[in-house]
């Protein structure tokens, strides 16, 4: 054996005859083995090429089978099944696709076989029709091309034509509301500082009368004025005089004939007398003084509202609601041409708010007179030569009954008197100053007269026509209102609708974002006010969307094309139903089609009101008013107000401004309402109006799949070396009795 190995040894490794057809025939057989594999592997990647192309062809015929009506109707796009009729068609697709059969007589070099039962489909949940991002996506995707041409002729070549204006038009509508709010302040305290100078004013001359006025004299032992004092003295001391004489007699017993009762009654009470004078006296001054003060504080808190007034005027600005809607209209080079233009109502309100600054005071007149009142006030307090302090004085003499009954009395009281004169006379010039000064308030001037009661009368008229307009506006709202209330709750067709649309929005997580307008208002200045709040936030939203929120732009377009809105000349439960207010519920989500449909009627008659509250200021009566422009405005809004609403709901077109041609229809003042509700619930809502229609449950409605199947092929060579090279990842796939499994993954969405 050993000899036998060392003779093999030698022949095949050391002796060189043979050698090179050894080498040949390891060389071929490797070579055998290369290109055996080879031929698998190509016959593997041109498997997996099939497969995969099967199975994308697979998920798109599984996916053509979408509901027709839900895409004819609405332009959506959603699985018309469940999951095994999905598994079912992707799978006969799959196989059908895979390879031909052997009767057609083709050599099968690679084609595959479908492993039976690998084939399964899943559907993504969080992407079914109902998904507000999934259906949105397919909104967009159908509106693209067709809401551009709508919006740009309906809403911005319209609507944002005017945004300047209605801008100015808001601005001068709360000044002048805020502005005459304070200036009624301001005048009601300037009438209360009025009154106070007027009580003053007869406390002065009532104590003009009793300090300087000195020819008329009264009897004894009366004390009226205090010249009277100096002026009976010296028949008070007789009496006095002759009293301690009778006393003295009476205790000498002497006769003698002494004072009557009467005499002495007298004489007790002019000490009386005296002191009730001077304590009257003191009292009026003193309540003269608090008028003053009191009317001197009403005065400076009057020039507070004066000058909070100015400010108002000065610092008006809503350029934060308008400058999205401006520049939107500016960034698209809107060609408007000169059909729309609102330059002669920008130049009225100009105008008219350049009016309300007559409404404002100078303050030269609140400081000159609060000065002047400030001066008598100084004088009155002034500690050594008030008239308090001098009346003190001829208190003190009063009660100093010895210097009565002196000779020189007479003197010292003339004196006390002089020096109450002459502090008394200054108060009295300085307090004319003060009345003069308050004489001079300024007057509002107007063209429709000059005298303060004829202004009042023809604005108080003016006002009464208004609130008479403002009723009749709202009496014919309320007119179209009441024809709806009928139908309000006796919907039924609402029931189900709702219930679906709570299924959506609980869906879609979504929160109701749905604004409504406030219907009890009690004046039309309350009226007002809320419909230009309104109008600030609808241009607001309308240039914001224009300039950021395209997307949602396009889902308002689609609603409206897509839906149906009011058709007014419709009649009865049929006018008022769900079917002929489909956009007013989607945008709304009230609990019937009458209440949606009372919510877009509030929302127009706030929307006309502020156009035709634009449109008062290129009328020459009303800006003929001037400072008091905004009753006048009010007057002629709610007037033309009222007419188109009633032209509306006679199914009539209104002009956006009588004097230009532009007369929006219904549906565009809705596509204006809905930037201002948002997008809020209007998704989840379109979707159950949709359900309902189509009986498409969109919440079950795939509109993306995953689709997985496995094919084989049959190894012809070594498919060990095959499975060697899969599980070294070379290739993809694996091999399992001889065939090599090819799994292949195919996602299609709408």
């Amino acid at each position: 054996m050993k000899t036998w190995l060392k003779k093999g040894f030698h022949k095949f490794v050391i002796n060189e005859n043979g050698a090179v057809s050894i080498y040949a025939i390891i060389m071929t057989l490797l070579l055998f083995v290369f290109n055996a594999v080879l031929i698998d592997y190509i016959r593997i990647m041109t498997a997996e090429r099939n497969v995969d192309q099967a199975a994308k062809a697979a998920a798109r015929s599984t996916m053509a089978n979408f509901n027709q009506k839900l895409t004819s109707d609405y332009g959506l796009f959603g699985f018309d099944g469940d999951v095994g009729e999905a598994n079912a068609i992707f799978e006969q697709v799959f196989r059908e696709n895979l390879a031909p059969s052997q009767e057609d007589g083709i050599f099968n070099f690679a084609y595959p076989s479908y492993v039976s039962g690998s084939a399964n489909v899943t559907f993504k949940e969080n992407m079914n029709l109902a998904s507000p991002d999934t259906a949105e996506y397919q909104i967009l995707e159908d509106m693209k091309y067709k809401a551009p041409l709508e919006i740009g002729e309906s809403v911005i070549e319209g609507f944002l034509s005017i945004s300047k204006e209605v801008k100015e038009a808001s601005e001068y509508a709360e000044v002048a509301k805020e502005l005459q709010e304070l200036v009624e302040k301001r005048d009601e305290l300037i009438e209360e500082a009025e009154k106070e100078m007027d009580v003053a004013y007869d406390l002065i001359f009532s104590l003009n009368g009793r300090i300087t006025d000195s020819d008329s004299p009264s009897d004894f032992p009366d004390v009226n004025n205090i010249h009277d004092i100096p002026y009976h003295l010296e028949e008070y001391r007789e009496i006095k005089e002759a009293e301690e004489t009778e006393d003295e007699s009476d205790e000498s017993e002497s006769e003698s004939e002494g004072p009557s009762d009467d005499e002495i009654e007298d004489a007790n009470n002019f000490i009386d007398n005296i002191k009730s004078f001077l304590s009257e006296l003191s009292e009026d001054a003193e309540t003269f003084k608090s008028h003053l003060y009191v009317a001197k504080v009403r005065m400076e808190d009057a020039k507070k509202l004066n000058t909070e007034a100015r400010g108002l005027i000065e610092d008006s600005d809503k350029s934060d609601d308008y400058d999205n809607a401006t520049n939107a209209a500016n960034d698209l080079s809107l060609n408007l041409g000169n059909e729309i233009s609102g330059d002669d109502a920008s130049s009225g309100i100009e105008s008219a708010k350049s009016e309300l600054e007559k409404l404002i005071f100078p303050d030269e007149f609140f400081d000159k007179f609060i000065e002047e009142t400030e001066n008598v006030i100084g004088l009155l307090e002034n500690q050594d030569d008030s008239v308090g302090r001098r009346i003190n004085d001829i208190e003190n003499m009063v009660n100093q009954e010895a210097q009565l009954r002196n000779p020189t009395g007479e003197s010292w009281f003339n004196t006390g008197n002089g020096n109450l004169n002459d502090s008394f006379i200054k108060v009295r010039d300085a307090f004319n100053k003060a009345y003069d000064a308050l004489l001079e308030k300024p007057v509002v001037e107007t063209e429709f007269g000059e005298d303060e009661e004829d202004v009042e009368d023809i604005i108080e008229e003016e006002e009464t026509k208004a609130d008479d307009a403002y009723d009749d506006a709202t009496d014919e709202l309320d007119n179209i209102l009441n024809d709806v209330e009928g139908y309000i709750n006796s919907e039924v067709e609402y029931g189900d609708l709702i219930k679906l649309a709570e299924e959506y929005i609980q869906f879609a997580e979504g929160a109701d974002a749905s604004r409504e307008l406030d219907r009890d208002q009690e004046s039309k200045e309350d009226m007002s006010e809320d419909a230009f709040n309104f109008i600030d936030k609808l241009f607001n939203s309308i240039g914001d969307a224009l300039l950021n929120q395209r997307d949602k732009l396009y889902l308002n377009e689609y609603i409206l094309l897509r839906f149906k809105s009011h058709d007014f000349s419709k009649q009865g439960a049929t006018a008022f139903g769900i079917d002929n207010n489909e956009v007013e519920y989607i945008m709304y989500g009230l609990e019937s089609s009458g209440a949606n449909f009372s919510a877009a009627m509030m929302e127009l008659f706030a929307f006309r009101f502020v156009v035709n509250f634009v449109e008062a200021f290129t009328r020459p009566e009303v800006l003929g008013f001037g400072p008091y422009a905004l009753v006048s405005a009010l007057r002629f809004a709610f007037a033309e107000t009222a007419a188109d609403m009633k032209e509306f709901f006679q199914g009539k077109s209104v002009t956006f401004f009588k004097s230009f041609p532009f007369s929006p229809k219904y549906k565009d003042y809705l596509r204006l309402f809905m930037f201002y509700h948002g997008q809020g619930n209007k998704i989840p809502r379109m979707m159950a109006r949709i359900h309902e229609q189509t009986d498409q449950n969109l919440l079950e409605t795939p509109t993306y799949i995953e689709g997985e199947a496995v094919a084989s092929l049959n190894l012809w060579f070594l498919p060990s070396i095959t499975e060697m090279l899969g599980d070294a990842n070379i290739i993809n796939g694996e091999v399992e009795d001889g065939e090599f499994r090819i799994r292949k993954k195919s996602i299609y969405s709408y």
